[in-house]
């Protein structure tokens, strides 16, 4: 597999290299120019979304690596390698324990970087699709060394997007296993990443923002109604694209949106 993956980006580049490899013990795929490794970059953190893996994004790091950065792409617990890290039960259901385990896991995989002296001037991004957007606003909560972000189709309300998901479980008449306790526990477990509670955190990080206004996922108003609320704060470097017409999947727009957004700021 290594092999193989590291073959189809020299085809394509030439330039780039792709490693297959463990950080902090989790697995890993590292991204970055032939020529630079082991020299300190600008470090960017991309996660994937729920059900999803590693491997699906690396057209993001394909883009961000050309621009002279070092990305890494996580994989999340009770997904591709990791699948067997959780019960049935818990890949069914416990996407907010993925969430804050990927919050976790991030300040663990920055440490490792930068105890081997890879990162350039504290020069770090983070981002991600889905789940991966919905992990960039919560690690915006729980750290304050994110030079620059973007969240792709995420949401910073962790506490609304909760309701959303047992309300969408309610309808369609799935049980949830868990009791009205348990599920006023899980809320009170997301209240210190809950990034709409405590927009001034973001002030000085440049944020960008994407959403499909027809996203049946993830509700689009999230990111809405937090973008209104910092650009009424006055708040710089904030930009959010909305595409009217996308549904649960990021655009082309998006895409080289990121890329350049990280080369503009990072």
């Amino acid at each position: 597999m290594r092999e193989f993956i590291k073959r189809e980006i020299d085809e394509v580049s030439g330039l780039l290299i792709i490693d297959e490899t463990k950080i902090a013990n989790i697995p890993t795929l590292l991204v970055e120019e032939q020529t630079m490794t082991g020299r300190p970059l600008p470090l960017v953190i991309f996660w994937h979304g729920w059900t999803s893996g590693k491997e699906s994004n690396l057209r993001y790091a394909y883009l961000a690596a050309k621009k002279g950065f070092r990305v890494i792409l996580p994989e999340a617990t009770g997904h591709g390698e990791r699948l067997n890290e959780l019960s049935e039960e818990e890949r069914q259901f416990g996407f907010w324990q993925v969430v804050l385990q990927n919050i976790q896991e991030t300040k663990q995989l920055k440490d490792a970087m930068e105890a081997k002296g890879l990162i350039l001037n504290d020069r770090i991004a983070l981002a991600g699709s889905s789940m991966g957007g919905i992990t960039t606003y919560g690690c915006l909560r729980a750290y304050d060394w994110i030079k620059v972000a973007v969240p792709l189709m995420g949401t910073p309300s962790y506490r609304d997007f909760a309701d959303h998901i047992v309300s969408e479980f309610q309808k369609t008449g799935i049980a949830i296993p868990y009791n009205d306790e348990q599920i006023q526990a899980l809320f009170v477990a997301l209240s210190p990443y809950d990034l709409s509670e405590t927009p001034e955190q973001v002030k000085d990080v440049p944020l960008l923002m994407w959403h499909g206004m027809k996203d049946p996922v993830v509700p689009a108003e999230h990111d809405l109604q937090f973008f209104n609320l910092l650009k009424d704060k006055g708040y710089s470097d904030k930009h959010f694209i909305q595409d009217p017409q996308a549904g649960h999947n990021v655009s082309r727009e998006g895409l080289f949106a990121f890329a350049n957004w990280l080369e503009k700021y990072l």
